[in-house]
């Protein structure tokens, strides 16, 4: 906490006034990142002009962000927060986000282009996935499993469609 007042030119008790402690900062980050990423991934899908563009627009945006965004990214999941249910905007960013996802399987079931089933269990096999190729990525996992320094971004629309080509009705 001391660290963040010292950078936002505060006295080092100024972060207090506004934060009970460092969870609750970092679960504030977190909110404010979920926020850019629902944008990203809303402006991906609207990009798109098929349900099925929308899928796979969805799902590179979440790696490009994380990519883009890798400090951010790895709030989402950081123990340092705690129970992310104990901070209710936090929790409701986090639905927004994921509801994009939800949403999108909807309107490509609604085609026929993604199989029947709970769209929700569908959005989370997607969400599993993309987050899994976005970790590995930010980690720096790919290289060393083999992929060489090949440009990151390069490979979510692969395994985006690929993780399609499984939901497909």
């Amino acid at each position: 906490m001391r660290e963040v007042a010292r950078r936002a030119g505060v006295s080092p008790n100024a972060p207090y006034n506004h934060f009970t402690d460092k969870a609750a900062l970092l679960a504030a980050v977190a909110e404010e990142g979920l926020g850019i990423l629902y944008v990203a991934m809303t402006e991906a899908r609207d990009r798109a002009t098929t349900p099925g563009a929308q899928l796979e627009a969805i799902g590179v945006a979440y790696v490009t962000f994380a990519i883009r965004n890798s400090a951010r990214f790895r709030l989402f999941t950081a123990k340092e927060i705690g129970r992310k249910t104990a901070y209710p905007s936090l929790a409701h960013a986090y639905q927004k986000a994921f509801g994009v996802l939800v949403e999108t399987i909807r309107a490509c079931q609604k085609e026929a282009i993604v199989r029947d089933g709970d769209p929700e269990r569908l959005a989370l096999t997607a969400w599993s996935t993309v987050h899994g190729l976005a970790t590995l990525i930010v980690e720096d996992q790919l290289e060393a499993a083999g992929f060489g320094a090949q440009d990151p971004e390069k490979h979510a629309p692969a395994v985006v469609r690929t993780l399609f080509r499984g939901l497909k009705a």
